[in-house]
């Protein structure tokens, strides 16, 4: 029933209620007919219109044919401490001294823990006493030796007796060095294991030590994006904090493991970057690290994304060219040549220099489709620019 015809058939009812002799005694009649009225016309006349407009869908694009493609690819990464050490106490002992706290900034050298000392200094005290001792009787051997008064022999004793004790004097030095735990670098204090007076063991982990000067940034990089790729001429790396918004910071190439893992077929590379002097940048923080591989020497680039490409067994391959006026999707079949880096496919005809295709998301698009260019917050893992 169409919008028009409703409302001729509810003015009908309503008059025939309202000539009735008791308007008062009709009024919940004309109640009822008005609902009964609005809920057969007006809720299937809206949803009938609703279902006529469908909203454009979002799409990533780009333009094909450019002179220079600057590609952006964004990946998520994690921060961790560039150098991080666990440091221990080689002897162990009851600690008297920790005058650290976690997060705190040390040099190289720092007092980090002290351990109790009094039996290490008696013991070394003990340990010259017996190569003084023996020093001086190696001496007076040394002396009385000559004139035949004691033999080689005993002068040879003393002199290993007198290696021996020097030795030990050696060995307890370097226990009661041992008692203080120093920074090997200059750092931050990352973590405390141990309390004050509490009895630790050899080797027992007392606390974390990160290096102060640089930070890593790690990331899990598709094999796609693999191909190609020369670890001497990566082009532009930055990171940006969601926390620190409108800041970048520049990335280095520290490693790149050559095998992807098993799983996730991706694979890890580790960035380094200096750690910011305004900023607090922490491990465990998360980042998104930006490449901007360098652009392909020559004339224009004739390569789209492998992902724009469509194409069946037995049919010529397709891509949706958008069209800016109407802002519509066609389809138009394309000759392809080689996959080359980047997971890109070359274009040997079909498409014309200028002409914004399709990117992502094709396998949801058909002839004529409306769209809208897909234009997120944080810009999407590949932009072109």
């Amino acid at each position: 029933m169409s919008r028009l015809s409703c409302e001729k058939r509810r003015n009908e009812m309503l008059a025939s209620v309202a000539s009735g002799a008791n308007l008062r005694r009709n009024a919940w009649l004309m109640l009822v007919v008005l609902l009964f009225v609005s809920s057969g016309c007006g809720s299937k006349g809206s949803k009938g219109e609703a279902s006529l407009e469908r909203p454009a869908r979002p799409v990533k694009t780009f333009v094909f044919g450019d002179a220079v493609r600057n590609e952006v690819r964004h990946y998520p990464g994690r921060v961790h401490a560039d150098r991080s050490v666990q440091v221990s106490f080689g002897i162990p002992g009851r600690i008297l001294e920790l005058p650290v706290i976690k997060g705190q900034p040390v040099a190289k050298g720092d007092l980090l823990a002290g351990l109790d000392a009094r039996d290490l200094e008696n013991a070394l005290a003990s340990a010259e006493a017996v190569y003084q001792e023996s020093r001086t009787t190696l001496a007076r051997l040394e002396a009385v030796a000559a004139s035949g008064a004691v033999s080689q022999q005993e002068v040879d004793l003393a002199t290993a007796r007198m290696r021996v004790a020097r030795a030990e004097v050696s060995v307890r030095r370097k226990a009661l060095e041992d008692a203080r735990l120093v920074a090997p670098f200059d750092g931050t204090v990352a973590d405390r294991f141990v309390q004050d007076f509490e009895q630790v063991v050899a080797d027992q982990p007392v606390l974390s030590l990160h290096d102060g000067r640089f930070l890593e940034v790690r990331i899990e990089v598709p094999e796609a994006d693999m191909v190609g790729v020369d670890p001497a001429a990566l082009g532009r790396l930055s990171a940006r904090f969601s926390a620190l918004p409108g800041r970048s910071f520049a990335l280095s190439l520290k490693e790149v493991v050559t095998s992807a893992d098993p799983v996730t077929q991706t694979f890890p590379v580790t960035l380094r970057m200096p750690r910011p002097e305004d900023v607090e940048v922490l491990p465990g923080m998360t980042a998104t690290v930006e490449w901007v591989p360098p652009a392909r020497p020559g004339g224009p680039d004739r390569t789209v994304p492998a992902a724009a490409v469509l194409g069946a067994p037995g049919k010529t391959p397709w891509v949706f060219v958008l069209d800016p006026d109407a802002m519509t999707v066609s389809r138009r079949e394309i000759s392809v040549g080689s996959l080359v880096a980047d997971a890109r496919i070359e274009i040997e005809s079909g498409l014309e220099p200028g002409e914004r295709i399709a990117s992502a998301g094709v396998h949801h698009l058909r002839d004529g489709q409306a769209v809208r260019l897909y234009r997120p917050e944080g810009g999407s893992r590949h932009e072109s620019r």
